[in-house]
């Protein structure tokens, strides 16, 4: 009896020892596998764009503006024989300034690259604060002052491509009434007065479009995306 009651302890010790397996279900295990990872953000080139257009907005200003200074300097070189082709070489800078007042009408591809950028800064700003937990709340401040950097910046360039297109309107306007006076001269047998009607025109398309080169300029050392 007592050798039979040893036994029985030695195999309940042993079982207490073991300890029950625990099987896990290999579905169980399957479904950890095909868990989906995090999602990764995105990373366009938005604002590498939006930067590119504005860069070959004011390339397009900067040329206007060599232009501008060679028409004048031919103005002042001319007589009043010569009228008729300053009043040409003005009708020409009239139409590269409809040209650039039509890049910034809002169907354009500059302010819907503008709008474009825009909505990407909000859907960042929207994405990054979901995963301070994630992420770390601290690495999340920093990338949402980053986020709110860009749009400080894209908010300050929409106001200057408004006051430019503005501007460009308004010049066009004293085009036209600047050209019917000229016609007037003309007709009153005044050349000399119709070449300085065209010298101060000309001298206020410089000053405009050298306002709006000053206005319309990016910081090329921002951080980058």
């Amino acid at each position: 009896m007592n050798k039979l009651s040893r036994v029985l302890a030695l195999l309940l010790a042993s079982t207490c020892i073991g300890g029950p397996s625990v099987t896990v279900p290999a579905q169980t295990i399957q479904s950890e596998r095909n868990a989906p990872a995090p999602a990764k953000p995105n990373i366009p080139n938005a604002r590498k764009e939006f930067r590119a257009m504005i860069q070959q907005y004011q390339g397009e200003l900067d040329q206007l503006s060599k232009d501008v200074a060679d028409v004048s300097k031919k103005l002042e070189a001319q007589s009043g024989a010569s009228i008729e082709s300053g009043k040409a070489q003005v009708d020409a800078l009239r139409q590269r300034l409809i040209q650039l007042g039509a890049q910034l009408q809002p169907d354009a591809p500059l302010p819907q690259n503008v709008e474009r950028f825009q909505s990407w800064i909000s859907a960042q700003l929207g994405r990054v604060n979901t995963q301070r937990q994630t992420l770390g709340v601290e690495f999340v401040e920093q990338l949402i002052r980053r986020y709110q950097q860009y749009q400080q910046e894209v908010t300050a360039e929409r106001e200057k491509l408004g006051t430019a297109t503005k501007a460009i309107d308004s010049l066009l306007g004293e085009l036209t009434m600047s050209e019917l006076r000229i016609s007037e001269l003309l007709v009153a047998d005044d050349a000399g007065a119709a070449v300085q009607e065209l010298k101060r025109l000309v001298k206020d398309i410089t000053n405009t479009i050298e306002r709006i080169r000053k206005q319309i300029r990016i910081q090329t050392g921002s951080p980058g995306v």
